[in-house]
């Protein structure tokens, strides 16, 4: 059939190690010998799958009775260099054509199905078989399978109604090592959209991250406030310097109040210059923009692997990289939570 596999050579092998039948390459004294090494046979039964990098050769085992029986197939160097050096690369490709998390659908270069996953057979109500050889699209409900076929293109992350059911899939064209293309194959990325908007919270949560880091760095950078540059003669302005000068030796919390922009950062800032503290870091915080993923993270650190896209290294909080410095929480009175 097309898109079928080229077989390049059979050998057959008794128990007592003697040659049966030798078809195709497998007559050639140099393969015949690779073959029966005692140790390559040993490591074959137990592998299914091998290969003879230095001969270009793909090796499949079969028992046929008491007798081994090595199917050959040319091979690539990346798919030779998968099955020698991957002790349980036949385990690896029964997981990828029978995982029912994300099932396979293959068609030939004619969009005939050539292989679907038992559970999409059972998904379609189809007898074990049923669908191969006949036109995909009469075998998966909107399937553009064949489509991809005819353009060459693939299609990634969309959406397909099968029985009712949607589903997040990929299409993608297969080429052979000439560039001809040999056909497509169908993957189920996630069962439903519920799936999807897991994936899709988590990548708002990251672009969050990123989005306050950024704003934390650009603050960062603009931070260079002192007493002089709180400007202004009247008596307010001359109480609150006072008060500032007052409290910067003290180690004790302030809490900074006013209407927003009128400046409570630069108070801060001035604290910090004036407080015995102003050798170590000023350390702010925009807690309002602070995304409630991140908030116990960023406050208080956390420990190598504590969550998955941790850093490996662990992080330190806020708290603990003003340890010998000041903490500002600037907006502290926006970050409400809901009580658990």
């Amino acid at each position: 059939m097309p898109g079928q596999a080229a077989l390049v050579g059979l050998l057959s092998v008794g128990s007592r190690g003697q040659i049966e039948s030798a078809l195709g390459r497998a007559t050639k004294r140099p393969v015949q010998t690779a073959l029966l090494r005692p140790g390559f046979r040993r490591a074959l039964r137990e592998r299914r799958l091998g290969a003879l990098p230095d001969l270009g050769l793909a090796v499949l085992w079969s028992a046929l009775g008491d007798s081994d029986l090595f199917l050959l197939s040319e091979g690539s160097s990346s798919v030779l260099e998968f099955l020698a050096g991957v002790d349980f690369s036949y385990d690896i490709l029964d997981h990828l054509l029978s995982d029912p998390f994300e099932a396979m659908t293959v068609v030939d270069e004619a969009a005939r199905v050539v292989y679907i996953a038992p559970v999409h057979e059972g998904f379609f109500g189809l007898g074990h078989g049923a669908a191969i050889g006949r036109p995909v699209q009469e075998v998966i409900e909107n399937t553009r399978l064949h489509k991809v076929v005819a353009s060459g293109k693939a299609e990634i992350g969309e959406t397909q109604s099968m029985r009712g059911i949607t589903r997040v899939v990929s299409r993608t064209p297969i080429r052979g090592s000439d560039g001809k293309l040999r056909g497509a194959i169908g993957r189920v990325l996630f069962k439903g959209p519920k799936q999807l908007e897991a994936l899709n919270q988590r990548i708002n949560a990251l672009e969050d991250e990123v989005a306050f880091y950024r704003r934390e760095a650009h603050a960062a950078r603009e931070r260079r406030y002192g007493l002089d540059d709180l400007i202004g003669e009247s008596r307010a302005m001359g109480r609150l310097k006072g008060e500032i000068v007052q409290l910067a030796p003290l180690d004790v919390p302030v809490l900074i109040t006013g209407e927003s922009g009128v400046g409570k950062e630069l108070v801060a800032q001035a604290l910090h210059r004036l407080s015995p503290r102003r050798d170590g870091p000023m350390v702010a915080v925009n807690a309002a923009a602070l995304p409630d993923s991140l908030v116990e993270g960023e406050l208080f650190g956390y420990e190598a692997g504590a969550f998955t896209g941790a850093d490996r290294r662990g992080r330190p909080g806020k708290f603990e990289q003003a340890a010998s410095g000041t903490l500002f929480l600037d907006e502290i009175g926006e970050m409400r939570r809901p009580c658990r």
